[in-house]
Parts: C-alpha cells; structure tokens; sequence
C-alpha cells in the first residue's frame, strides 16, 4: 500500500531467524511477515548469501578466506563494541551465531600463541583486539572464578564465625566455673567469720564466768 511505513530491517536478525526456520523459499514473503518492505527481497537474499557463506566458512568476494574473514568478523566485533560498550560476545548470540564462535576462537588462539604452539592469530590480530579491550580470558569464566572465590570466603567466615562462636561459649564455662571458685571461696570464709564469732563469744563467756 501507498504510504505505508515499513521497520527499519536488522539485517543480521533477518539472517539468524530465516536460518533458523530451515531458509523457506520467498524471501519477500518472509520481509512481509517480520513488517519489512517487501520489495527489499533481493536485497535481503544478498545478505543472506554473504551471512550463510560465513557461517559455512565458504570463500566469498565479500569476506574472503584467512585474513579477509577474519577482518570482515572484526567489523563486526566493531559494530558490537559500539554497541554495547564492550566485546564480551555471549555465548549464544542469536543475532550473529558467527560472530559468538570467533570470538570465542580468537580466545582459544590467543591462549595456544602464549603457550608457544601453533596458532591462526597473529600480533597484528592481537594488537587490533586490544584497541578495543578485547578481554582475553571469557567473562564466564570470569564469573565462575569469581563466585568460587565468594563461596570460598563465605565457607571461610562460617568456619570462624563456629570458632568464635566456640571461643565464646568455652569463655562463658571458664566464667561459670570461675564464678562457682569464688562463691564457693566466698561462703567457706563467711563460715570462718562465722565460726570464729561464735568462738570469741564463747571465750568472752567464759571469761566472764571465772
């Protein structure tokens, strides 16, 4: 219809949700259902060539193979950083599936580099990585560590919250029985008193007898 306003189309939602639903033929068709202007069929199918090929890992003229692939996935780490403030990828990034394993790649080729085995990263990769503070090790794992080392802490806080709860109690028996010494020290020395008033009275008497 005349007039009428169309989504501005996501292209890289498009792909990852015609891919899922097994790539069904039409691709106008498919634009009309998500709100999108029909007549950008043959645009979209081209997206989606450059979109499937990469996901299969093919050679095409716009991503290439090796170093051309590898900068076309660093374009759009660039488009994700801009983003989103960061390039932690998740894991299970539906938008662009690609784009989650090769970070998660780049990752593991990193960390075989510093180990001296053979890697597909080069310092060029590295340095370009690190200009956007690529974090080398995955936030995940970050995160594990990081709740380890709380649980680790908590358990550690029990164990000496149970010692001082112990120590005060031991300080608290100490107390009872020091307290039983005393009053037991106490009532045999009134009975001393005691016992020498009723000898000095007994004395007086007997004083007063004579």
């Amino acid at each position: 219809r005349a007039g009428r306003e169309f989504a501005v189309p996501k292209w890289g939602e498009l792909c990852c949700d015609y891919f899922k639903l097994g790539q069904p033929r039409g691709y106008a068709k498919f634009l009309r259902t998500k709100g999108m202007d029909p007549s950008m069929g043959d645009v979209f199918r081209r997206r989606f060539k450059i979109f499937k090929d990469n996901m299969v890992g093919k050679k095409t003229p716009h991503t290439g193979s090796g170093g051309n692939r590898w900068s076309f996935n660093y374009e759009q780490l660039i488009i994700f950083h801009k983003k989103h403030g960061n390039c932690n990828v998740p894991e299970k990034y539906m938008v662009n599936p690609v784009l989650a394993k090769w970070v998660s790649q780049q990752r593991v080729q990193y960390q075989r580099l510093i180990d001296g085995q053979n890697s597909s990263i080069s310092a060029q990769h590295v340095d370009k990585l690190e200009t956007l503070e690529f974090s080398w090790i995955d936030p995940k794992e970050i995160q594990r560590k990081l709740s380890k080392k709380v649980e680790q802490l908590r358990r550690s806080r029990t164990m000496k919250d149970s010692e001082l709860t112990e120590e005060i109690l031991q300080l608290k028996k100490d107390k009872t029985i020091v307290d039983y010494a005393l009053q037991k020290a106490q009532d045999e020395l009134d009975q001393l008193m005691t016992d020498y008033g009723d000898y000095s009275t007994r004395k007086r008497q007997i004083s007063e007898e004579i």
